[in-house]
């Protein structure tokens, strides 16, 4: 009889702990909405068709309707990797970053719960210093060498450094900066199409033809690197890194 309780409370502890666990975690990858949204007052067009989701994530994110390219929207609110949008129909969602192109621009961002501006230097870095260390590391996965060893990936479009936390964050960057590509593409540059690899050295491409497998292309030698998954490219840029010092670090902005 004991045995038999001991069991039942087993399972019914089971069931209970699976609502948790589950909106942890298995929803995919929910720390792509954990980052602060600042508020933009732009105008901006697609620089190709993309979907409008109803969330800031690729994941479990409804889609509401395909925007075409070029079509001018506004810009109401920005997150990491992530633009809100208004369209001529009134329609509002999210769209990613890295297929927008903006036509007017703010010089800060002011978040949207606090007096708090976002401007694109770090205070007290001076300009040209931070423009040429943007320039050595953009593209490569930076390690701190003089802490714990902290991964930060420099985004060479947005040239913010974007922190790589494990296997999750990994798989956040992946989907928020990859940029797709077709097959042809892809064969050319895993064949060493200088042409194509001096364009995309550092990005993270996308196979958009098959199932939106990952590539980074690592921007020293031009070299194409499969990320399977999260863990699988956490480990595979960690491996392809470069370390930093805290005061260099500081130089590129968050």
């Amino acid at each position: 009889m004991t045995k038999k309780i001991t069991l039942f409370l087993i399972i019914l502890l089971s069931i209970a702990f699976v609502p948790i666990l589950a909106s942890a975690y298995g929803d995919g990858y929910t720390d792509c909405e954990r980052d602060q949204i600042y508020e933009r007052n732009n105008l901006g067009a697609p620089t190709t068709g993309l979907y409008l989701r109803k969330r800031a994530c690729m994941t479990d994110s409804e889609i509401m309707k395909v925007l075409p390219e070029g079509v001018e929207v506004q810009i109401i609110a920005y997150t990491d990797g992530w633009m809100k949008i208004k369209d001529s129909t009134g329609a509002i969602g999210w769209v990613g970053a890295r297929l927008m192109e903006e036509t007017t621009q703010n010089t800060a961002s002011r978040r949207l719960d606090s007096e708090h501006f976002h401007l694109n230097v770090n205070p007290g870095v001076d300009n040209e210093a931070r423009q040429r260390m943007i320039e050595r590391t953009k593209g490569y996965i930076l390690l701190q060498v003089e802490s714990h060893g902290e991964a930060w990936y420099i985004d060479p479009v947005g040239e913010r450094r974007h922190y790589m936390k494990d296997g999750l964050a990994a798989f956040s960057i992946m989907r928020n900066f990859g940029l797709g590509i077709t097959n042809t593409n892809l064969d050319k540059l895993k064949r060493g199409d200088w042409g194509l690899v001096n364009r995309l050295k550092g990005r993270i491409v996308l196979q958009v033809e098959e199932h939106g497998e990952a590539y980074y292309i690592h921007p020293q030698d031009g070299s194409t690197h499969y990320l399977a998954n999260g863990n699988e490219a956490y480990r595979i840029m960690r491996e392809l890194s470069l370390g930093i010092t805290n005061t260099d670090l500081d130089m590129i902005s968050e």
